[in-house]
């Protein structure tokens, strides 16, 4: 038996690569547990009421709450607060997201930088060092 969603989205993953009738039998196995048990946690959490930890914004069914999940959007109080922590000015991983993605427009412009640096050296016929490896691994010019 395999004890978790993770589990199984793994175990489907190392099989998905090979196209054999067995392991074709076993994905089917594997995606039918990870269905069941995402109803699972789907039907222990109806009814139940969750909490961001970090701001208290609270999901659940019902007027009652900050924001109920209407049985229109087909999402789980689990999906709703799993969007709002990515949005939450409180919680870790938004503020993580947040920083990961100062640190890619870094990178996209640093490669722009280089880019037309490249380009301006290749056009002017610029010859430059080529780096060398010293004994300790480290490159130097």
């Amino acid at each position: 038996m395999i004890d978790s969603v993770a589990q199984a989205k793994h175990q489907l993953s190392r099989l998905d690569d090979y196209n054999e009738p067995i392991f074709t039998l076993a994905i089917d196995e594997l995606e039918a547990e990870i269905a069941q048990l995402e109803k699972w946690v789907s039907d222990l959490q109806s009814g139940m009421f969750i909490n961001c930890v970090y701001c208290g914004h609270r999901y659940g069914p019902g007027a009652s709450t900050a924001e109920s999940i209407p049985a229109s959007q087909n999402k789980t109080v689990a999906q709703a607060l799993t969007e709002h922590i990515a949005m939450c000015p409180k919680h870790p991983m938004s503020k993580l997201k947040k920083q990961l993605e100062g640190y890619k427009q870094l990178c996209r412009a640093y490669r722009s930088f280089a880019d037309k640096a490249l380009a301006i050296i290749e056009h002017n016929n610029i010859e430059y060092p080529q780096p060398k490896t010293q004994a300790d691994g480290s490159l130097s010019i």
